[in-house]
């Protein structure tokens, strides 16, 4: 199954296109219920800035019982890396650009709502991402 997804994110990255397909199974034969990204994004502009450029990166959202999450990483040409996890309520971002940690940092409250938790993202989450993905991207 194929579908195309156009998200608004609220970190001013406007019109990223997916192609997600449903990955109905994972390597130990368990089912996942999880959509996972196949192709390269399409990124259209970064806040006001036209960029225009298809990035590396992976996309997955998964469907489970204690809620729904996804996991967000983009790589850009130069090694640098973008990374955000959601799970039940709370968003973690995290990149290789200190400058961009510390922007998140110091809006953490701002940007957060009581439904919705900001924090600054896992590096061992990342690895463990990374090391998945391994001779995938």
């Amino acid at each position: 199954m194929k579908k195309a997804f156009k998200i608004k994110l609220k970190l001013n990255i406007i019109w990223i296109t997916f192609d997600l397909r449903c990955r109905e199974e994972t390597p130990d034969n368990t089912e996942s219920r999880s959509f996972v990204s196949v192709a390269d994004f399409g990124i259209r502009s970064f806040d006001k800035n036209l960029l225009e450029r298809k990035v590396k990166g992976r996309l997955e959202i998964k469907k489970l019982r204690s809620g729904d999450d996804f996991t967000l990483y983009l790589m850009g040409a130069s090694g640098s890396w973008y990374f955000f996890k959601y799970q039940k309520g709370i968003m973690g971002i995290l990149a290789s650009d200190p400058v961009f940690n510390e922007m998140i940092k110091a809006n953490i409250d701002k940007m957060s709502s009581d439904d919705y938790k900001l924090r600054q993202g896992s590096i061992s989450d990342r690895n463990k991402l990374v090391r998945a993905l391994k001779g995938k991207l």
